[in-house]
């Protein structure tokens, strides 16, 4: 998934970023191991960046916040 197409989604869910603010987030996630850039096929989220998602969404219910289990479960089902 391009970053272009990423920033038009989360317009869609009222989050407007630049498509310039997707590219740099997706490369701090690239250098930090979460995700790993593929050519032609956009984005995959590693090993390592499955279990930091993890840990926060377990934090987060921890804490008496958002479920965000199924949004999760949604994210494992694309490519970005």
């Amino acid at each position: 998934m391009t970053s272009g197409k990423i920033a038009r989604q989360l317009k869609e869910q009222g989050i407007e970023l630049p498509e310039s603010t997707v590219r740099y987030y997706l490369q701090v996630m690239d250098r930090k191991g979460y995700t790993q850039h593929q050519a032609d096929r956009g984005r995959r989220v590693t090993d390592q960046g499955e279990r930091e998602l993890l840990t926060y969404l377990y934090t987060q219910r921890q804490d008496g916040g958002t479920d965000h289990w199924s949004v999760f479960e949604e994210l494992k089902q694309i490519t970005l």
